[in-house]
């Protein structure tokens, strides 16, 4: 946890010119970090887009808001000067941890990424519509579950409360921790309660299977 701690809202920022990008986990998911400046409170924070199959629809349309310019081995923004970044708040076993907006706020170190993932990425960056400095072509790679929708049904009916549900989603996830949140809102959503002490042992069986699908 960082030295200060946020309360949850909106808060306007600046990028510090620091971002980088590699693997983090086990399953190597790929990931950029990048780091901005709360500008009234004068904190650094970390945002975390992740880069999966899964995540990066979501990520791509943030890298544009942002002004990517589509090199992934000097990222840089053009766009990034004046955003604003939120902060969530995330309990889990008693501990409250930041989450910002775009996912960050993880603690995991990343790793440096192989030319490889660097070329795939340019040439689906490019093929989007960014800018890209290269020539490259192929969708990036990355370790994504493969077992099927039925498979994961089933394991998941083991999940009968939050801590449960929770070990499933680390077990399976790509590391994006916008898919729990996600997760979790969307059950609460369908079923109309309230808030997630209202889920039900069952309940969270489905927020493993959704926390871990493509929504």
């Amino acid at each position: 946890m960082p030295a200060a701690f946020f309360d949850a809202g909106q808060y306007p920022a600046s990028w510090t010119g620091e971002a980088t990008f590699g693997t983090v986990g086990d399953k190597e998911t790929p990931c950029l970090k990048i780091e901005f400046n709360l500008t009234e409170e004068n904190a650094i924070r970390t945002v975390t887009l992740f880069l999966s199959d899964g995540a990066y629809p979501y990520s791509e349309e943030k890298l544009k808001r942002l002004g990517f310019n589509g090199d992934w081995e000097d990222p840089k923004f053009d766009k990034a000067e004046d955003v604003v970044l939120t902060c969530k708040h995330e309990t889990y076993k008693d501990e409250t941890h930041e989450r910002w907006d775009l996912g960050g706020g993880g603690a995991m170190s990343v790793n440096p990424a192989g030319k490889d993932l660097v070329k795939l990425l340019k040439a689906r960056w490019k093929k989007a519509g960014g800018n890209s400095p290269g020539k490259s072509s192929g969708p990036p790679k990355s370790k994504q579950p493969k077992a099927s929708i039925e498979k994961f049904k089933n394991e998941a009916n083991g999940c009968d409360d939050k801590d449960s549900a929770w070990e499933f989603w680390s077990k399976h996830a790509d590391g994006d921790a916008d898919t729990w949140t996600k997760a979790v809102d969307k059950v609460i959503t369908e079923n109309e309660y309230d808030d997630e002490a209202s889920l039900t042992a069952s309940d969270w069986g489905e927020v493993a299977v959704q926390a871990v699908l493509p929504f």
